[in-house]
């Protein structure tokens, strides 16, 4: 799990990513995610296993990112960590339940956006949409600066400066310099798609 998170600074695609993960894995792994939650967890010889301790760390990666996105005001602090924690892997079960027993599930992962978007009604703070904002001015300000200076003569502290943010907020979204430049270029073409979109009125799904 720690490698499927690994690089991915957004809180909510974090949290996107570890529930589509969660919900991969039951689709690609039932006769686990069946004795998992209907033979494994009746035994008490369960909670002495290896098995066990890893779902354990698991458990801790998902809280500690929570955590984390509760003391940036990415999320609510006023919601218990634990319970959404354990909403999180309730939810996982409940898919897996549909999956292999009922059988009205095909695949949990054609479920996420909604658990996602579900989710975050229930966690998601109005700070969320301001650093979105916050976000998309750093991208359209390093867009002018790249092309003023060129990638290796801009720098991070001009395009702080320029944007009227502090130079270390911006590594609260971007990795490095390299990692700006492709976003910059990913805002372009969505951007682009966007308008495409909303000129010949192309509905998505």
């Amino acid at each position: 799990m720690k490698d499927q998170l690994e690089g991915i600074l957004d809180p909510k695609s974090r949290l996107s990513k570890f529930i589509c993960y969660g919900l991969q894995y039951n689709d690609n792994h039932r006769e686990y995610a069946r004795n998992l939650v209907f033979d494994y967890r009746s035994s008490i010889e369960f909670y002495k296993t290896p098995a066990y301790e890893l779902n354990r760390e698991h458990a801790k990666i998902r809280g500690h990112i929570l955590r984390k996105d509760v003391e940036d005001d990415v999320f609510r602090n006023d919601v218990d960590i634990r319970l959404i924690r354990e909403i999180i892997y309730g939810t996982l079960d409940a898919e897996a339940i549909g999956c292999v027993l009922v059988r009205d599930v095909e695949k949990s992962t054609d479920d996420w956006h909604d658990i996602l978007f579900i989710l975050l009604r229930m966690i998601e703070t109005g700070v969320a949409r301001k650093h979105v904002t916050k976000r998309q001015k750093i991208i359209e300000t390093a867009e002018k600066v790249f092309a003023e200076f060129g990638f290796n003569k801009a720098r991070i502290s001009e395009i702080a400066k320029r944007a009227g943010v502090a130079e270390g907020s911006i590594y609260d979204y971007f990795e490095n310099k390299e990692d700006l430049l492709l976003s910059v270029s990913k805002f372009r073409i969505e951007r682009l798609n966007r308008d495409l979109r909303e000129s010949f009125q192309i509905k998505t799904p």
